[in-house]
């Protein structure tokens, strides 16, 4: 059945809202509960996960009843993505053993069709595309520590991807839609949350976007529109590494230096460090956007506007420290 774009964002949002539900109930049933963990001072009750499970359903009863084309070398890799990180919340598995199946899962996703002619040579092309995958699913992973973030980074982020490439924008709105339900039970205070296995689904499906993006028309400004609309994530993914480095941490060993930690520790709630968080991803949404059409030389400033505003970001990160009581495992 088609529908218009207003319908059919309303629709994906209730079914990204019953999906939600859904999942609560079986993570309340069956114990499937986040613990308090002393590396997110703010998370003082268990609460449900499986948020991912939500979001799948969400999009997939969406591409059901308006008959939308999810095409198997998104669905099934964004599936197998899913499980992954939904084992890890039941059990979590060892950072060696983790990548080792990251490594594979984002291997059987370039074979199925996702990877992008990033240098022209096709071997190379293949292990970029599958390093781009793994990089954006764990950074997406890792910036999930803040009730709402990722979820609403998801939301613009497939919102922009939508207007850069036309040929999926339907289902890439269906995607937002879909986010933006289980967003509403995810928002400050959060009822249930995302688990690896959401952040793992929503990583790979902007993964497989951007490569898309790149595929579809070349490699500038292709490229930087990709990285401008995952910015946040891959800058808090490679601030965490450096700090990490700094502080003689095991760069892959959990620690409370992640960005939205910090903002609250500067004084900003939970709800205000995901505004601020989501107005910078919108603007360089919007940088990305207008890069197309735009002289060469105005696409450079444009760019180094919005390397030198992630550059004043970290620096500024690096005068608040979150206390806990001990280093963790995961984060």
């Amino acid at each position: 059945m088609r529908m218009d774009r207003a319908t059919l964002f309303a629709l994906a949002a209730l079914f990204g809202a019953f999906g939600t539900c859904f999942a609560r109930g079986i993570a309340l049933r069956r114990k499937i509960l986040n613990q308090p963990n002393p590396i997110v001072p703010q998370h003082t009750c268990a609460v449900p996960y499986l948020g991912g499970l939500g979001i799948a359903i969400g999009i997939g009863l969406t591409a059901l009843f308006a008959d939308l084309n999810l095409p198997m070398r998104v669905a099934f890799p964004a599936l197998l993505f899913l499980v992954i990180g939904t084992l890890d919340d039941l059990r979590p598995i060892p950072p060696g053993p983790k990548f080792g199946i990251q490594a594979l899962a984002a291997a059987a996703a370039v074979a199925a069709g996702n990877r992008a002619a990033l240098t022209g040579w096709g071997t190379a092309d293949i292990l970029l595309s599958a390093l781009w995958i793994i990089i954006t699913v764990n950074a997406f992973n890792v910036t999930d520590v803040c009730d709402g973030l990722v979820g609403g980074l998801s939301v613009i982020c497939f919102l922009f991807l939508a207007l850069l490439i036309p040929n999926n924008s339907t289902l890439l709105f269906a995607m937002a839609a879909a986010s933006l339900g289980f967003l509403l039970f995810n928002f400050p205070p959060a009822r249930i949350f995302l688990g690896d296995g959401g952040s793992h689904l929503l990583g790979f499906l902007a993964a497989s976007f951007t490569l898309t993006l790149v595929r579809n028309s070349g490699r500038w400004p292709e490229l930087p529109q990709a990285l401008l609309i995952c910015s946040l994530p891959l800058s808090e993914l490679a601030f965490l590494v450096a700090t990490r480095i700094c502080k003689g941490i095991p760069w892959w060993k959990g620690s409370a230096d992640h960005f939205s930690l910090r903002l609250q520790v500067s004084g900003l709630s939970r709800s205000q460090t995901d505004l601020v968080a989501w107005t910078l991803s919108a603007l360089f949404g919007l940088q990305a956007v207008l890069l197309n059409g735009s002289p060469r030389y105005i696409q450079m400033l444009m760019l180094a506007a919005a390397s030198g505003v992630l550059v004043c970001f970290g620096l500024v990160l690096f005068r608040f420290n979150v206390p806990v009581q001990r280093n963790g495992e995961r984060g």
